[in-house]
């Protein structure tokens, strides 16, 4: 994981990785650089850095 890469995620494992990550700076460096996409249709916005949000008409294209 040393090159820059992005990541899928659904609601459920972003809010376990965002929930450890966001506090682990230097442990997480590169998942916390990484743009995360994340498909859900309850959340409503997204605090994790670098993070897009997928839902409704998105999710798909």
């Amino acid at each position: 994981m040393d090159r820059p890469f992005d990541i899928l995620l659904g609601r459920k494992t972003y809010e376990i990785f965002a929930g450890y990550w966001q506090d682990h700076k230097e442990e997480g460096s590169q998942l916390n650089k990484a743009k995360k996409y994340v498909v859900s249709h309850s959340l409503q916005h997204l605090e994790w850095s670098n993070s897009v949000l997928l839902k409704g008409n998105d999710v798909g294209k």
